[in-house]
């Protein structure tokens, strides 16, 4: 008998794990209950628009339009869509005339800005002018003495940027030209791969992580390069200033790739084979500084620096342990474990701020896929992930997914997490590469619903870089839009997705929760049940309402629905104290009648037994 029943726990398990991988293979919208079964349901998000380079038109003349290249991150603010084009893949070389000599060059990345109906509204920048506090920064880091007149295309050859010239003569108009800020110079982007706008005063700044020139830049709205953060001063970087050997050497050059930036102004990156955590800088100071000439001991120059320093790393991933390998490397030879590759705790891939302050974060899987590695952290000021993870599944992207397949076409293993975007009202998606999904989730880390899939169509998400919330307000003849835009690397479009009625009705019923309006969020959680019966999520929330109403047998109902014990619990316990409470007189007078009754039964049985003459007189 045993025999069978282990035969079909067997059997459902293999058709459990079959339904799973089948709704998260095929690109149908499915969610996960608290068995972790993937089920199918209503779409959170409804595919609206890609939109190419030759789809938007300048907002001045729809005779042009953009070339994207190699998409790499995007910002909305105020509205207004701020787009990163690394161009380092291309094969056209983009020509530049220094000091009357022509500088052939590839990766010269660009900012474009697009306008919520997605035209163009300037053409992409390249070249970005640096203030005198920059240049004199760069010139003092890299000990680059030429002046520019002197600069030519051969000053940019090569790879090594303790050689090369950290800056360009300007060649377009000067924005600067005739301030004491005025530097004559200017630098242009190499394979920049981060980008972050944050307010400004009256306007805006733009933060960008220069990837392949080792350094990040703050600008103004007008282009103008104000501050600049190098590499951090910490050991496991490769200074300048040193004469380290690379080639022998742990240490690496410092790559950011993605940037985030907090009200105070303060810097947080991640950099390229960087496993100590965030890095975290301060806001740029200004300092001035005396060079000496060696020799006489005279000032050469002085000058101002403008300059992040690196104040610490934080948020530091752990490596998931592995029980079965720890039990190996306990056995083994000390030349056995010298031969084991090292252990690393996974990347982190890409962060973004939220209103809050909280950093919010994405890393790859452990390299074994270990359940248990959280790949979304919400980071706060004192480095410590206080992300929640309440729901029925862990905010990881999928749930269910193989670990191996003997078909080459079957996606394999952990979600790949690449992009991040937190929503006003408190909820956050993350886009997993993968199997190119978006995944929703709330404050609680309950998971709300799934979008999007992988192929080759245009609506398909294939290399997903960056997500981005847009609300577009209503206006004459047109309704509100809430829009989810998503920048694909492989296709170089951008995909919009608007809310579904459906995802409208999760989203409204989540922020009134969120606004501890839990009963008014009752009618939007009815209505997300009748549109998907399998919403187990939707039941809790009609539940909580119920408690708060003090239904609560209604209330269990709900809760059994939802699989929430915890809730359940309260509810029965509110529900058994309420049936006390109101039988407590009918309860108490048939304990006292069955006491009393109790007690005559055992007196008559006494004064029988007595006349029995079974007992004593003095008993």
């Amino acid at each position: 008998m045993k025999k069978y029943v282990k035969a079909l726990i067997l059997v459902l398990s293999f058709s459990v794990m079959l339904t799973a991988t089948m709704f998260i293979s095929n690109g149908a919208s499915y969610n996960y209950d608290f068995w972790k079964n993937a089920l199918p349901s209503a779409e959170g998000l409804t595919y609206k628009d890609t939109y190419y380079g030759k789809d938007i038109l300048d907002i001045n003349d729809d005779s042009k339009t953009l070339t994207f290249n190699t998409l790499e991150d995007m910002v909305i603010y105020n509205n207004e869509i701020f787009i990163l084009d690394s161009e380092n893949d291309t094969s056209s070389e983009v020509q530049i005339e220094i000091n009357k000599t022509i500088l052939k060059t590839k990766g010269v990345s660009s900012i474009v800005i697009l306008n919520e109906e997605m035209k163009c509204i300037e053409q992409p920048v390249t070249e970005f002018e640096i203030t005198k506090h920059v240049y004199d920064t760069l010139r003092a880091y890299y000990n680059f003495n030429k002046e520019l007149s002197a600069i030519t295309s051969s000053d940019f050859e090569g790879s090594d940027l303790s050689k090369k010239a950290p800056y360009m003569p300007i060649i377009k108009e000067s924005v600067l030209e005739g301030t004491d800020e005025y530097s004559g110079a200017s630098v242009f982007l190499n394979n920049a791969q981060g980008l972050a706008v944050v307010e400004e005063g009256d306007s805006y700044s733009i933060y960008i992580a220069d990837t392949d020139n080792s350094r990040i830049l703050k600008m103004t709205s007008d282009y103008v390069v104000t501050e600049v953060y190098l590499t951090p001063t910490d050991e496991v970087f490769y200074q300048w200033d040193t004469e380290t050997d690379l080639s022998t050497s742990t240490k690496r050059l410092f790559k950011p790739t993605k940037i985030a930036v907090d009200k105070t102004k303060r810097v947080y990156c991640v950099a390229k084979n960087t496993y100590e955590g965030i890095i975290e800088f301060s806001k740029a100071t200004y300092e001035n500084t005396l060079e000496l000439d060696e020799e006489t001991k005279e000032v050469k120059f002085e000058y101002s620096s403008a300059n992040g320093k690196f104040n610490r790393f934080l948020g530091k991933n752990v490596v998931t342990a592995n029980p079965l390998k720890q039990f190996w490397y306990k056995i083994m030879s000390e030349i056995q474990k010298e031969q084991q590759a090292l252990t690393l705790p996974p990347e982190f891939i890409n962060i973004t701020m939220d209103e809050d302050g909280f950093l919010y974060a994405t890393s790859y899987p452990d390299s074994e896929n270990v359940a248990g590695s959280n790949m979304i952290k919400a980071i706060n000021t004192s480095g410590k992930d206080v992300l929640r993870r309440n729901g029925y599944v862990a905010p990881n992207g999928d749930a269910v997914f193989l670990s191996a397949h003997t078909n080459k076409e079957v996606t394999i293993g952990a979600s790949t997490l690449t992009a991040i975007a937190v929503n006003p009202d408190g909820f956050y998606s993350v886009t997993d590469a993968k199997r190119g999904r978006i995944f929703t989730y709330d404050t609680e880390g309950n998971l709300l619903y799934i979008s999007g899939e992988k192929g080759e169509l245009s609506n398909s998400i294939n290399e997903p870089v960056a997500i981005s919330y847009l609300t577009i307000e209503a206006k004459e003849n047109t309704e509100k839009q809430e829009l989810v835009l998503i920048v694909d690397r492989t296709s170089k479009s951008i995909i919009s997705y608007s809310t579904s009625t459906f995802g409208s009705l999760v989203n409204q019923a989540t922020k009134l929760y969120l606004e501890n309006d839990i009963i008014g969020a009752e009618k939007y959680w009815r209505e997300v049940v009748k549109m998907n019966s399998n919403y187990e999520l939707g039941y809790v929330g009609i539940g909580k309402s119920l408690l708060r109403l003090e239904q609560f047998e209604e209330a269990m109902y709900y809760f059994e629905l939802g699989h929430n014990a915890a809730y359940y619990s309260k509810a029965y316990q509110q529900y058994r104290d309420n049936i006390l409470k109101e039988n407590f007189a009918l309860i108490m007078t048939g304990l006292v009648i069955t006491a009393v009754g109790l007690c005559g039964l055992m007196f008559v049985k006494h004064q029988n037994k007595k006349k029995q003459g079974l007992v004593r007189e003095d008993d």
